[in-house]
């Protein structure tokens, strides 16, 4: 029987496009690139989510790679990108359900600490019985272990659980240690309805 939703945060709970969000403050083409390439798709970026360095580390070693001009850009997408973000539409709505039926809801993401600047902006914030970061216990997504340390700090069978996710990779990777597992495709209804598949009231 399932008891537990566990939940990804990026483009499950809200938005995250970094091309869209480079693209809002970085008019010029070249300059995106380098910063997508630079900062969002950097092993800096990963190392962040790992908790290996800190953001303000991370700006500090993308500002030295990139020119002078894209150091305010740097900075505000590093510490801002949240604030052009959205929540995904339909999923608060189906959140507060799972909720009223008395699931277990919870958040396990790779992020870095800045997290807890914008936690209060996702879908169904208010709702979640734990919020699993990264950056806190030295695992990313899809690691075996992330799964299994987060299992054993909420106390979780994983076969009790469902873990939705955009990425293929990481819902096969909860599915591999006994998890059951949804791809996400930006659908709330769709994620009802497989939701419903696994035998959990959607209400």
């Amino acid at each position: 029987m399932i008891r537990n939703i566990v939940f990804d945060m990026g483009n499950v709970l809200i938005a995250y496009d970094a091309e869209m969000f480079a693209k809002m403050h970085v008019p010029d083409e070249a300059d995106r690139r380098t910063i997508m390439r630079e900062m969002f798709l950097s092993y800096e970026w990963v190392q962040m989510d790992r908790g290996k360095l800190t953001p303000d580390e991370c700006c500090k070693i993308v500002c030295a790679r990139v020119p002078e001009r894209l150091h305010d850009a740097v900075r505000t997408l590093l510490y801002g990108w949240h604030m052009d973000s959205m929540q995904i539409p339909g999923i608060d709505a189906l959140i507060r359900r799972l909720k009223d039926k008395g699931y277990k809801l919870y958040i396990l993401s790779n992020v870095n600490s800045l997290f807890y600047n914008y936690c209060k902006r996702l879908a169904g914030s208010d709702c979640f019985d734990g919020m699993f970061i990264s950056c806190e216990y030295g695992v990313v997504k899809p690691e075996a272990a992330i799964y299994t340390i987060f299992a054993n700090k909420y106390h979780l069978q994983l076969d009790e659980c469902v873990f939705v996710d955009d990425t293929t990779g990481n819902v096969e990777a909860a599915v591999n240690i006994g998890m059951k597992g949804i791809v996400f495709h930006g659908d709330s209804v769709e994620l009802a309805t497989k939701l419903s598949a696994l035998g959990v009231d959607v209400g």
